[in-house]
């Protein structure tokens, strides 16, 4: 990441961060990280569609419309190292303090001239227990306009902040925790940006109805092991930084 030696998030983002539950990073990936992050993504992309979340109940794939390549980090060096550098390490103490876990990690694809859309909803409802808010970190692929896709938040403060009751959409094959009127700001971004969000900070996303696929990737962190009480066995992963 650029200035990776020294990244200091300002008084005022992290005032910003609070206010509003999220953050705009822009331009903070180097040219050869998008590069590598572009290429596992397409390589990734020519494997068969594939249900994902399936052990825990969910597959919120829609085929060649919306594609999530999950959970891949320790097939790809590169990959690896950039989830876990020190760099990382230097960016997330802001967010999270002393201690950081990788919990989650998965590519994000919506397909071209698509109307896939993604609805209302906070991360943590994709978790059926009680667990302490988690930090996502979703880096854009492609510069990120109107027409392919854009994240939409709903600003609140974080220490506002509960989870909503989330239903499942047989139909959008997906959660939804709001179906009110607001429509969110959209987060137009350049490629390398990072959108920074809490797990509880209400989003969705647009349709991409661009001629190309528009591609994310997204790194979810948490300050602590995220365990599931009935196994006893940590959720996806929990890997120190």
């Amino acid at each position: 990441m650029q200035n990776a030696n020294y990244i200091k998030i300002s008084n005022n983002l992290l005032k910003d961060f609070s206010k509003n539950g999220y953050v705009i990073l822009n331009d903070i990936l180097e040219t050869y990280e998008i590069e590598f992050l572009r290429q596992i993504c397409d390589e990734l992309l020519l494997n068969p569609c594939k249900d994902n979340f399936v052990d825990e109940g969910k597959n919120i794939n829609k085929g060649i419309d919306r594609r999530f390549l999950s959970h891949r980090h320790k097939d790809f060096t590169q990959l690896s190292n950039f989830l876990l550098s020190d760099s990382m390490k230097l960016l997330l103490v802001n967010f999270l303090g002393k201690s950081s876990y990788l919990f989650n990690e998965q590519f994000v694809v919506k397909g071209a001239s698509t109307s896939s859309s993604f609805g209302w909803h906070q991360d943590s409802a994709y978790i059926p227990f009680e667990h302490k808010p988690y930090l996502t970190i979703w880096i854009a692929l492609d510069d990120i306009t109107s027409l392919n896709g854009p994240v939409c938040i709903i600003p609140r403060n974080i220490e506002r902040m509960t989870l909503a009751k989330h239903n499942w959409d047989d139909n959008e094959k997906e959660l939804v925790g709001y179906r009110g009127k607001k429509i969110g700001i959209p987060i137009e971004v350049s490629s390398g940006s990072m959108l920074i969000f809490s797990s509880l900070t209400m989003h969705r996303s647009d349709a991409n109805k661009s001629l190309n696929p528009r591609r994310a990737y997204v790194a979810q962190y948490s300050s602590e092991p995220i365990i599931d009480p009935d196994s006893g066995k940590n959720r996806r992963f929990a890997t120190p930084l």
